[in-house]
């Protein structure tokens, strides 16, 4: 047994487990009743399922082997880690953190629940979304995305999966167990914990062995362009790799009728250099209000020196990856213009 089942409880009876939401290999979501509120909420629990047992008569966790005790201990703390950096984001579009505890010899935290699943699940019932219903998603995560980059964090795994709708149809973003802190003057990690990646949705750099060494908010905001991708044409984007070498699926969208400015919007070709320099929501509001930019190199966010020197290190990270991948220095991102005027 790898899950808890139905009736049993957590907290001396708090919480009463309902039944199992979904199950990766770093957790367990449930749906659970919180008994004192008679309120439905979700149950994240850490159980990486190849390396922890439970035992079926008391749900206690314990690590299989004692070689792998480090790794396990190491992933706990953060998932820890990851319930505290929610906790601290108080946003209309980040889910909101209940509770956190310890128990059975390993985490929990408790979340609202979104009864309407998520913008996966919407993209699988309906095929794809019209385009002014999924531009009204994307703009609420950017913004979302902003708070969360003000707090000196990158969240590194946005995509439709992790974004949940509430019942009155707002979109929460979830699942920051990839998130990473940053220095924002050296775009340096303060975390030491693998890089994972999800295909279609990650930047080049999430593919490399140990994933990047520098981090920025433009990682999110390429996700963000390819989840705008799907949502759109209910296809998963290409890998940043196949983008970056053989173009963009352009064909896709002016298949399902989505306008010319959405389009260059998602798909804007852009070189490393302003890439890597158009990466905060001031830049972005700038670029649409000059039209997008048809020449990058007009706007002076991106070529005056003093804006691209402190892009520096996860320049030379970038330029780094690229030559290792074989991919040609002016890479092909996808990459969402996403401002507040939207229709101006």
């Amino acid at each position: 047994m790898s899950t808890l089942q139905p009736g049993s409880t957590l907290q001396n009876g708090k919480y009463e487990i309902q039944r199992v939401l979904g199950q990766g290999g770093f957790g367990v979501t449930y749906l659970a009743l919180q008994q004192g509120l008679n309120r439905i909420v979700a149950i994240k629990e850490f159980f990486m399922e190849n390396f922890c047992v439970r035992n079926a008569d008391t749900h206690h966790v314990t690590i299989a082997t004692e070689g792998s005790r480090e790794l396990v201990e190491r992933y706990r703390n953060k998932f820890l880690k990851e319930a505290r950096n929610i906790a601290k984001l108080e946003h209309p579009n980040i889910v909101s953190i209940i509770d956190v505890f310890e128990e059975n010899s390993t985490a929990y935290y408790v979340m609202k629940y979104a009864q309407n699943g998520s913008l996966d699940d919407k993209v699988k019932r309906e095929g794809h979304l019209s385009e002014a219903e999924a531009t009204r998603y994307i703009l609420k995560i950017a913004n979302a995305l902003r708070f969360v980059h003000q707090h000196k964090m990158t969240h590194l795994d946005v995509k439709p999966a992790n974004i949940l709708l509430s019942d009155n149809d707002e979109p929460w973003l979830i699942d920051f167990g990839l998130s990473k802190q940053y220095d924002t003057k050296t775009g340096e990690q303060t975390s030491s914990t693998p890089l994972g990646y999800s295909p279609g949705y990650a930047p080049i750099e999430q593919y490399m062995a140990g994933g990047a060494g520098t981090f920025s908010p433009e990682s999110d905001i390429y996700s963000l362009g390819a989840t705008f991708y799907k949502l759109l044409t209910g296809a998963t984007p290409p890998d940043a790799s196949t983008v970056a070498n053989e173009g963009l699926p352009v064909q896709e969208l002016k298949a399902k009728g989505v306008s010319q400015k959405t389009i260059y919007a998602i798909f804007r070709p852009w070189s490393i250099c302003a890439r890597t320099a158009c990466t905060t929501w001031i830049a972005l509001s700038a670029c649409w209000r000059r039209g997008l930019c048809k020449d990058h190199r007009s706007s002076r966010q991106f070529s005056h020196p003093r804006n691209l020197i402190r892009f520096k290190p996860l320049l030379v990270e970038r330029l780094r990856l690229l030559r290792a991948c074989k991919i040609r220095i002016c890479a092909v991102s996808l990459m969402p213009l996403i401002v507040r005027r939207w229709e101006k």
